[in-house]
């Protein structure tokens, strides 16, 4: 899927101490194996410095959304020439 919504409410992460619900856009939702993917295009992604605190948020809206523990998403940066993957959770 592409360009799939995501937000998460104050109450639902109480550890991140948020004072508003955050929302985004995921580019690129896919499943690969026993996985879900979130792919996040980043413009010359190999300078990018907050891609990865932003795909954390990502992967805590779409598990708190789908009820998919956190464990079982993954999530990369990637441009035209480079792919950075991260694991979001424990």
């Amino acid at each position: 899927a592409v360009e799939v919504p995501v937000w998460l409410y104050v109450n639902e992460a109480p550890d991140l101490k948020l004072t508003v619900p955050i929302t985004g856009h995921i580019d690129i939702l896919q499943v690969r194996g026993n996985y879900l993917y979130i792919l996040d295009f980043k413009p010359d992604a190999k300078h990018e410095t907050k891609a990865k605190h932003q795909l954390f948020l990502y992967a805590r809206a779409l598990a708190a959304r789908t009820k998919v523990p956190l464990s079982r998403i993954r999530a990369a940066y990637f441009d035209d020439k480079d792919y950075f993957e991260v694991v979001p959770g424990p």
